[in-house]
């Protein structure tokens, strides 16, 4: 088992890379602050009106890099200039390529350069199974970690991100991007946050799930930026209270949509979703909002005293976006979004910044799974947040309903 580790640390760190982003942004110089001096072929200007990110990246083949960089809003329109180090020391230029809004993943291009591939895991990793993660290092080799999956599909309270793989594996400053595969060498994820130790947490790291993965490759043109936008998540049902409590019932069901392709009819009383006892219709539609289009859920159907099981492959809403969630600036536990290192140049320096990307957990500092839960009022504590999500998106949509019926009066 070792020497497997050994392999695949070896395969790992030759597709990792260093990543520097440059977004241009308004700035002033200020020749006062300090910082280290760093000599370069851009005019101070152009630097000053930059702020650089520095985190990893790991290869998917063909010239492709992914990262995980939340891009500002206006890339499509100012394309951040993208400096990669190969490993061994090579600079190479790389292009933005596709954007995903819903999991703040990044496609990169490098045309002047060749990485060995990572192939995506045939299997989801299973709790317990060993992971290692590289952290780029600039010139410097990998910092490579080794540790487990300790659980799946976690939520990160008012973390506006996806379901995440909790791992035990260590980061650095650079994390942010770094690969995550199996013994077998296999990418199963790549490094979205981190709780650093000693802040009511053990360090956690968390990591995104190849299937998003598989969507920016899948998006990918030649030469061409494509942004993926978020979308609220369809089932294809409305679903309701039964004539009992705690029986989560069909009242609707669209047609043509995945639910009726898939036989679901009204009347139908839906059981379980994703393997999870269902006790309210807001449950259901929570758990279908962490998704995004293109993913499955499966779901426990009972009709006439029969019971069957169905997957359902979500499809994405017309009409307006989802917006993403605000974080939560009162509440005190943090889990860092990254992380990474950002940097300014003020007044012809380079000036290192505090990574200031954190977004909260709960209010207990830890990251609760529902399979954990193991007290009425807790569930009905995670409940209730559900439903406030819910309503949220929700007034959301009704109030972009209600700008486009007054732009078009």
């Amino acid at each position: 088992m070792e020497n497997d580790l050994e392999k695949a640390a070896e395969q790992l760190s030759a597709a990792t890379c260093t990543v520097r982003i440059a977004v241009t942004k308004n700035a002033t110089p200020n020749a006062s602050q300090p910082g280290i001096n760093i000599p370069g072929s851009e005019s101070t200007e152009r630097r000053a009106a930059e702020e650089i990110t520095v985190c990893t990246a790991v290869s998917l083949g063909d010239g492709l890099l992914v990262t995980f960089f939340p891009a500002p809003t206006d890339l499509l329109d100012h394309p951040p200039r993208v400096r990669v180090t190969l490993p061994g020391g090579e600079q190479a230029t790389a292009q933005p390529r596709v954007v995903d809004r819903t999991s703040q993943l990044l496609l990169l291009e490098i045309t002047n350069a060749k990485l060995p591939a990572l192939k995506f895991a045939a299997q989801s990793a299973k709790v317990g199974s060993p992971l290692l993660t590289a952290a780029a290092a600039g010139v410097e080799a990998p910092a490579v970690s080794v540790g487990t999956l300790a659980a799946a599909e976690r939520s990160l309270s008012n973390v506006d991100l996806p379901p995440l793989l909790q791992c035990d594996l260590r980061t650095m400053e650079t994390s942010s991007g770094a690969g995550v595969v199996n013994r077998a060498g296999e990418l199963v994820g790549v490094i979205a946050a981190v709780t650093p130790a000693g802040q009511n947490s053990n360090g956690w790291s968390y990591a995104l799930g190849t299937r998003h993965l598989e969507r920016l490759r899948k998006a990918f043109v030649a030469g061409k930026t494509i942004e993926l936008k978020r979308q609220r998540p369809m089932a294809g049902f409305t679903l309701g209270a039964g004539d009992a409590e705690g029986v989560v019932r069909v009242e609707r069901v669209q047609p043509d949509g995945p639910a009726a392709k898939q036989g679901i009819a009204v009347g139908d009383v839906v059981l379980e979703a994703d393997e999870l006892k269902l006790r309210s219709a807001y449950q259901a539609v929570d758990m279908i909002l962490r998704k995004q289009p293109g993913d499955t859920v499966k779901l426990v159907v009972e009709r006439s005293g029969q019971r069957r099981t169905v997957e359902l492959e979500l499809t994405g809403a017309t009409g307006p976006q989802v917006a993403a969630a605000p974080n939560d600036p009162n509440d005190k536990s943090q889990v860092q979004v990254g992380p990474n290192v950002k940097a300014t140049y003020v007044g012809g320096r380079l000036v290192v910044q505090g990574t200031e990307n954190s977004a909260p957990v709960g209010a207990d500092g830890n990251t609760t799974s529902r399979k954990s839960i193991g007290d009425e009022a807790a569930m009905l504590r995670l409940q209730l947040q559900g439903y406030e999500r819910v309503i949220q998106s929700m007034q959301k949509e009704i109030e972009a309903l209600r700008a486009e019926l007054k732009a078009k009066k």
